[in-house]
């Protein structure tokens, strides 16, 4: 199972797991996190004391927007080499990304995953006149 992690802009974090709560009921190897005041060093040291907890080997990391403080700490997680740990992290998520991370991330390597998350997220943006 790959183990998943969001890491947004304050409130974002909350209203993702609130919608997920609400579709799957009880969502568990899952955590929530928002940048509400921390600074990048912060969140890099929430996020490996977090990994560094987790059982599972692999490990996604949604974060919301290229550039963004909670990003930059993300971009750390792909430098520091937590031992054992496989980690991705994927930028700028929508809904149907987390719909299908949670229906295949028992069934997918984490490598597999990735495209079919970013095929989702396409897919599930629609232009409708």
């Amino acid at each position: 199972m790959v183990y998943g992690i969001i890491l947004a802009q304050t409130g974002l974090d909350r209203g993702y797991q609130r919608a997920l709560k609400n579709l799957f009921g009880k969502i568990t190897k899952f955590s929530f996190f928002s940048n509400r005041n921390l600074s990048v060093p912060e969140m890099e040291r929430l996020l490996l004391e977090k990994i560094g907890k987790v059982k599972e080997k692999e490990i996604l990391v949604f974060t919301d927007i290229i550039g963004s403080s909670c990003w930059r700490a993300c971009l750390s997680l792909l430098k520091e080499k937590v031992a054992g740990k496989e980690i991705a992290v994927i930028t700028g998520f929508n809904l149907p990304m987390l719909l299908r991370f949670l229906h295949y991330r028992e069934k997918l390597k984490l490598s597999s995953l990735l495209s079919s998350l970013t095929e989702a997220g396409k897919e599930g943006i629609k232009v409708i006149r």
